[in-house]
């Protein structure tokens, strides 16, 4: 039987492919890996229509594998920098269709002679109509293999992304758009040129397209002879893209300092919003604290060229000028202005919790609330379990630990995760000192220390209201067993709480238990484990 068409076969012959990618062995999609390698004549995995495709292409940014009710394991093949990561299921399904199917419609794209980047668009609600309608306005007709591409002389539509030939025909998609508030965006590949610059500027004209919140807004113009793109926050200017015929360049406001290397990159690859100058009133240890972090203007640290509103965003800001992710944290069920850990709203952006008085100073993704509480240090709330964490002294502390945390994940090292309560009269730092591990000053202050050695990364937090406890990160279980015994050495321990997400958490576990530890399983809320009557056992 033939798999490929011979117009598939010369398209994805000639497609470019991610460079310093092979067959990894341990794929569990080999088969259908080798298919593709094969079909590129074995010079790497196809780049198609903005997919990269294979396994090998997708696997740091998504696990391997997922659930799949009633159809066993799917099976990680693909990523789409919209879409996210494709699955493949027992069926050959991967979502958007049997996988050849899609690969064929790809490529079939990849090949359109497009002058311009491809416009992605994401309509909420009435979505088909819209395509119904973009498809009525400008005569597209089916194409490709199995008709699932729609084209006319300068246009085609591969759901959900729309190629052009002309800027004539581009700005009159745009108009569209803008007429059925449709989210559009250029998906122009990761290697734009990038120039930063002390300060931006855009034109004065009124765009052609226009997407807006309170907070955030992107704006687009077509001239002559290129496309403008401009990333607003809170009216700065934070981003500006140029499309011409020689290709694409990014423009962005340079960012200051914000601590260590380790540190920019993790913003950046996070899509962080900081924002220094505050909206609303304020202590001012907490303006300078912020301002300590960002300096004096907005900061945005954009993932790739997606709107502006990031997974991590931080500062002061009114109610109703929050990001779109933080907003989705405050729909209170019910109308009370409470969450059930006991968390409660007195007026934005101020929140009582037992006895403290925090002002909500950030959101990092759409399910945790960054409070800090001045001498209390910062705490962050999490909806998904309902939980608080204590987490550091000060802001910037804490996003030093996110950036050592996220390297960790994206190289797979030290998988094994615990967190024991330490003794209230233990000398800090003595365990790393017995450990003989080494003081990491940025991600260390005054309630929190932080140690790194061979295999190991060590926190210890003083938490100024409930017990201090310790969290540990290593290679394996052996490991920890051996760090626990030499903590039995110069305290009692009585408790272990080990990550969920933990690597041979149930042997630790089992092992623990022989030795009359308690072990509760954790969703990395470690304050919670040690103060929060709700902490289950695994």
């Amino acid at each position: 039987m033939q798999r490929w068409s011979p117009a598939t076969r010369e398209q994805i012959g000639q497609a470019p492919v991610l460079p310093g990618v092979g067959l990894r062995p341990d794929s569990p999609t080999l088969a259908e890996d080798e298919e593709l390698l094969d079909l590129t004549g074995r010079r790497g995995f196809p780049l198609l229509g903005g997919v990269a495709f294979g396994y090998p292409a997708a696997r740091a940014l998504a696990p391997s594998t997922v659930p799949s009710k009633g159809r066993g394991e799917r099976r990680l093949f693909a990523w789409d920098r919209w879409k996210g990561a494709l699955y493949l299921d027992s069926f050959g399904g991967l979502g958007v269709g049997l996988w050849r199917e899609y690969v064929a419609l790809m490529a079939s794209v990849n090949c359109f002679d497009a002058f311009w980047p491809s416009l992605v668009v994401r309509r909420r609600r009435a979505a088909q109509a819209f395509w119904t309608r973009l498809s009525e306005q400008f005569s597209l007709r089916p194409s490709g293999e199995g008709g699932a591409i729609l084209r006319a002389d300068d246009i085609v539509v591969a759901q959900p992304r729309i190629f052009t030939r002309t800027l004539a025909a581009l700005g009159d998609v745009l108009r569209f758009c803008a007429c059925e508030g449709a989210r559009a965006a250029f998906d122009v590949g990761p290697g734009v040129a990038v120039r930063e610059l002390a300060e931006l500027s855009v034109p004065t004209s009124d765009p052609l397209y226009t997407d807006e919140s309170p907070f955030t807004s992107r704006r687009v113009w077509v001239t002559d002879d290129r496309v403008i793109q401009g990333d607003f926050v809170l009216e700065q200017a934070v981003a500006r893209l140029d499309i011409v015929r020689a290709g694409t360049t990014q423009h962005r406001c340079r960012a200051p300092a914000l601590g260590s290397p380790r540190l920019v990159r993790y913003l950046e690859d996070q899509g962080a919003v900081c924002v220094a100058a505050p909206s609303v009133s304020a202590p001012p240890t907490l303006v300078e604290s912020l301002r300590g972090v960002v300096g004096e203007d907005c900061l945005v640290m954009r993932r790739e060229h997606e709107m502006p509103d990031g997974a991590l965003w931080l500062g002061l800001l009114p109610r109703e000028m929050l990001p779109e992710r933080a907003q989705s944290l405050l729909d209170f069920e019910g109308g009370a202005e409470s969450f059930p850990t006991g968390l409660r709203l007195v007026h934005w952006p101020l929140w009582s919790w037992k006895d403290m008085e925090l002002v909500a100073v950030g959101a990092w993704h759409d399910w945790k609330l960054i409070l800090w509480s001045g001498e209390g240090g910062l705490w962050v709330y999490a909806n998904m379990p309902e939980q608080m964490d204590f987490v550091a002294g000060e802001l910037g502390t804490w996003l030093e630990i996110l950036a050592v945390e996220d390297g960790l994940a994206e190289a797979e090292r030290l998988r094994v995760e615990l967190a024991f309560p330490l003794d209230a009269h233990l000398q800090r730092g003595l365990i790393a000192e017995r450990l003989g591990l080494r003081p990491v000053p940025e991600c260390t202050d005054r309630l929190v220390s932080s140690y790194e050695g061979q295999d190991l990364w060590l926190r210890e937090l003083i938490a100024p209201l409930g017990g201090s406890f310790c969290v540990v990160r290593c290679d394996t279980s052996e490991r920890a067993l051996r760090l626990i015994e030499n903590v039995r050495e110069v305290m009692r321990l009585e408790t272990v709480a080990i990550s969920a997400w933990s690597e041979s958490r149930t042997q630790l576990s089992q092992t623990l238990g022989r030795e009359g530890i308690r072990t509760i399983s954790s969703n990395r809320q470690w304050w919670s484990d040690f103060n929060d009557s709700d902490a289950h056992p695994p």
